[in-house]
């Protein structure tokens, strides 16, 4: 029975590119060492950087969360 693939979850600023697609497929089976699935949104509010979810964890590294922290600081 062949196994599943892996699902991530994108979240972009903009629609990534097929040369963008091409890099994170790449970097993936690198890091992991399987092809996966994707499903990837664009969200403008996260102004640039992506958010991850994957294997059941979530990175934020969207430029919106690294202001919003810097912002909270000067407060």
């Amino acid at each position: 029975m062949p196994t599943s693939l892996p699902k991530i979850r994108l979240t972009l600023a903009f629609p990534p590119s097929a040369t963008l697609k091409r890099r994170l497929a790449a970097w993936l089976k690198k890091e992991t060492g399987r092809k996966a699935s994707w499903e990837i949104k664009t969200d403008k509010k996260i102004l640039g950087g992506l958010i991850l979810i994957f294997n059941g964890h979530y990175r934020n590294f969207s430029l919106k969360r690294e202001l919003d922290e810097k912002l909270s600081k000067l407060s």
